[in-house]
């Protein structure tokens, strides 16, 4: 893409699904993963939980369906 507008529509999921409608199959888009670490999460956290994500990026005021999925680096209970 030569223009952020143009990438930022490419990422819209019925803009792919249209797009990919085209290759016959063909052809799989993925979306750039970021990898963040959060300190100080407690273990009451539902990593697990889509209803975790969404109150997450609720609060933080992100985009919807932004966080992909969770999990501790180490055992909840160490």
């Amino acid at each position: 893409m030569n223009m952020k507008e143009a990438a930022n529509w490419i990422r819209l999921v019925d803009v792919q699904k249209v797009f990919m409608a085209h290759f016959d199959g063909t052809l799989n888009m993925h979306n750039k993963l970021y990898y963040d670490i959060a300190e100080f999460i407690p273990t009451t956290f539902d990593a697990g939980s889509s209803f975790t994500h969404t109150k997450v990026e609720e609060d933080n005021m992100m985009d919807q369906d932004t966080v992909v999925y969770s999990r501790y680096i180490k055992p909840a209970h160490l």
